[in-house]
């Protein structure tokens, strides 16, 4: 061993022992660079103007009719404003893919009350400027305007799953926005007073005693009433005729619904209670009820006949 080499030898045997170099090894010693109050606070300060540019470039774009909804008495920032803000500011959305090829994650699930599902969706926002925000959300089917009936949780196979993924989606996606945005999911009165965004306009409903906050669907109108009494009758003078439906029975009024509203291809069993059925739903199923009923009698029957 020649001296250059005993002399890097001796240096790595201190530095084992000692935790330090030696001083004459010609090492440097990096020490963290020191924090820089002022310019941590110029940064922020930075952050905080652009960021309120931002929000006042959407708020200028942001139609109260389509962009806010009234819950209540909160005005909350819809899909659409999310959407709006995506399309202004830029970016991209990854989803998160799970091994059945699906973007969400279906779990099944069984308690005293019956059984229920949970779905699972993860969303991540890419900003221009390289900032990264994921939104995980999972809802089940007995979210209360979906899978509550009179106070109680409604059985799984009875709630549309598409609903409980489109809505979970959609609060992903805004999830994910708002949060890298700095948006809070309400708009506040100071905040519709500062940018001028008149919330009377906003749509929506009260739901603080409608039947729909309890998951079953409140009529709006007598004529929606009118028609599920109708699908209802329907429903019962088919199952009292022996009528079945693919070669299946279906010995009660109800199994007659959930047999004609099912859509197997989308995990969904049908509607499984009159009263749960979607108010916007009742035209289409009373139309799809009127002409089973009218070609197993052979000829047309009149709209809503009981007879």
């Amino acid at each position: 061993m020649n001296e250059k080499e005993q002399a890097k030898a001796t240096s790595q045997e201190v530095m084992r022992e000692t935790g330090f170099p030696p001083p004459d090894s010609g090492a440097v010693i990096h020490s963290p660079p020191r924090f820089d109050l002022a310019q941590a606070t110029k940064d922020m300060e930075q952050r905080i103007v652009l960021v309120d540019r931002i929000h006042t470039m959407i708020q200028k774009q942001i139609n109260p009719e389509t962009d806010i909804s009234k819950m209540g008495n909160k005005c909350r920032r819809t899909i659409n404003f999310a959407r709006k803000c995506y399309r202004i500011v830029g970016g991209s959305i990854e989803w998160a893919t799970y091994p059945s090829g699906l973007k969400y994650v279906r779990e099944s699930m069984q308690d005293e009350q019956g059984s229920w599902y949970a779905i699972t969706v993860s969303c991540t926002y890419v900003t221009p400027w390289g900032e990264r925000v994921e939104c995980f959300k999972r809802l089940t089917s007995r979210e209360p305007f979906f899978g509550v009936e009179d106070g109680k949780p409604m059985e799984g196979s009875d709630v549309n799953e598409s609903d409980i993924v489109e809505m979970a989606v959609t609060e992903a996606f805004k999830g994910a926005v708002f949060t890298a945005l700095g948006f809070p999911k309400d708009i506040s009165a100071d905040e519709a007073k500062r940018f001028g965004l008149d919330t009377s306009k906003a749509s929506g409903h009260d739901f603080s005693g409608a039947k729909g906050a309890q998951g079953g669907s409140a009529d709006s109108s007598q004529e929606s009433y009118d028609t599920r009494k109708q699908i209802e009758m329907i429903c019962k003078r088919l199952s009292e005729s022996g009528y079945t439906h693919n070669g299946a029975e279906c010995p009660t009024s109800v199994e007659v619904l959930r047999a004609v509203t099912a859509n197997p291809s989308k995990g969904w069993n049908g509607w499984g209670k009159f009263s749960a059925i979607k108010e916007v739903q009742l035209p289409r199923i009373l139309e799809q009820l009127e002409k089973i009923e009218a070609d197993l009698s052979g000829g047309e029957r009149q709209p809503g006949s009981d007879g």
